[in-house]
């Protein structure tokens, strides 16, 4: 590693999560000007100049977004695909997710990322079961005395007298 790239930190979920909103400007800002490019490039013939200096443009703005993105301590691993470091492995983010939802250890890559469960703490779960019982008690109650529907077709439908 060289001296002047730095080291690669250390991530908590919580960590990853409030980074993201930079992560996520940098990289929206770097797309939007990809795009445009890409749309330059693809107009251009081969042989135009101009499209040679679309190309490297392009490049610079990969290149540009990619050391903003390792200059948080992060790491590139694709296009538009940030790794935050956990110690364990890697929560994983790639544009545009709106969240740092996935995780995979060091050896999987992309291929090995798995969606991740979020735990519920005590304070949590004490709100989420009051708007389950408030929205429940709001529910109408049911009718008493009308069955419901039988599964299945009717005597009448099949015809039986």
């Amino acid at each position: 590693m060289s001296t002047d790239e730095p080291e690669n930190k250390r991530f908590t979920l919580t960590e990853a999560q409030r980074l993201l909103p930079r992560v996520r400007t940098v990289t929206e800002a770097a797309v939007a000007e990809a795009e445009e490019l890409s749309t330059v490039v693809q107009r251009l013939p081969a042989s135009d100049p101009a499209r040679a200096e679309a190309v490297d443009a392009l490049e610079a703005v990969v290149a540009a977004w990619t050391e903003r993105v390792r200059g948080m301590g992060l790491e590139v691993k694709g296009l538009w695909l940030v790794d935050f470091d956990n110690g364990d492995g890697y929560y994983c983010w790639q544009h545009p997710e709106s969240a740092v939802l996935h995780f995979h250890g060091y050896d999987e890559g992309f291929a090995g990322r798995m969606k991740y469960r979020v735990r519920v703490g005590p304070l949590e779960r004490r709100h989420l079961r009051r708007v389950f019982f408030r929205r429940r008690a709001r529910r109408p109650a049911p009718i008493v005395g009308v069955c419901p529907p039988a599964a299945g077709p009717t005597a009448e439908a099949v015809g039986a007298p």
